[in-house]
């Protein structure tokens, strides 16, 4: 009876070792995220300001692709729209802004969006829809 306690005790500590490692690795999994997620939005700020705009564009789309829906997502089409002016694309940073304010109306980006609609309105001649923009 000793020898079967014996057993059922070593069983138990190999099976609490394996239950530790699992939520261990879970653990591990769930921080290797927030890392990953943290890393490509830092590496597509430090281009951004670095003014290597195709590199920076590449890592925000990729953090829209690899995580929808974060927090910081209107910080992200808010930057996309920029390379977009900085670029002269001015109708795809129409649509990035335009984004930015339909989908986060709260944000504090909103009424800088805003503003960078009216000057790509601007830069399209388009100066009534500039106009009305700039009075809000």
């Amino acid at each position: 009876m000793l020898n079967i306690f014996k057993q059922s005790r070593a069983g138990l500590s190999i099976s609490l070792v394996v239950i530790l490692l699992l939520f261990a690795g879970v653990s591990f999994a769930v921080e290797s995220g927030k890392d990953a997620k943290g890393d490509i939005y830092t590496q597509a700020e430090q281009r951004f300001r670095a003014g290597n705009f195709s590199e920076a564009q590449t890592l925000y789309q990729e953090f829209v692709t690899k995580f929808p829906g974060v927090k910081r997502m209107d910080q992200v089409f808010y930057r996309l729209g920029q390379i977009d002016i900085k670029t002269q694309s001015y109708k795809t940073a129409l649509r990035y802004f335009y984004f930015v304010l339909t989908k986060y109306p709260n944000s504090f980006l909103a009424q800088q969006a805003r503003f960078d609609m009216a000057e790509c309105h601007f830069k399209l001649g388009n100066f009534s829809e500039a106009e009305e923009l700039f009075q809000r």
